[in-house]
């Protein structure tokens, strides 16, 4: 999937949740829960971040660790201990990046080191990944007004 995906549906999922008055905005929160949903990719060597990380885009193959549900236990564990909030945070915008990489066609291994894929029939910015980006964005704008 592409950036633009993921923060649209890392955003869509923070705001739903805001909705649902599951969970408070905060001006962090958002920016952890943006930052998060990137995060999978450092081991991209074509990532905005993994082209500032080299050493981890180049040491690590792409949706291996960093698309696990282990490696996100671990961030998220590192905020908890730390006595933070804001690994609630965190997990929304990584499950929510690993959920649409698992509607990909290259699919992702969630449960890395095993050898199990999950794959799936969205193609990278193929006609369907656009579609859904578009509604995104427009279901993001119409949260955005029904919570002011």
């Amino acid at each position: 999937m592409m950036r633009t995906t993921h923060l649209l549906f890392a955003a869509f999922i923070y705001l739903l949740l805001i909705k649902l008055n599951i969970i408070s905005f905060s001006v962090l929160g958002l920016v952890i829960v943006l930052i998060a949903t990137l995060i999978p990719d450092i081991d991209a060597e074509t990532s905005k971040l993994g082209k500032k990380v080299k050493l981890i885009s180049t040491a690590f193959k792409h949706r291996g660790f960093f698309h696990s549900l282990l490696f996100g236990i671990l961030v998220a564990g590192i905020f908890y201990y730390a006595n933070s909030s804001l690994y609630i945070e965190f997990t929304i915008g990584y499950i929510a990046h690993l959920f649409l990489d698992s509607l990909n066609y290259a699919g992702i291994n969630l449960l890395w080191p095993l050898p199990t894929r999950s794959k799936g029939f969205i193609k990278t910015n193929g006609l369907t990944e656009k579609l859904l980006m578009l509604c995104f964005f427009i279901v993001n704008v119409l949260l955005i007004l029904s919570l002011l």
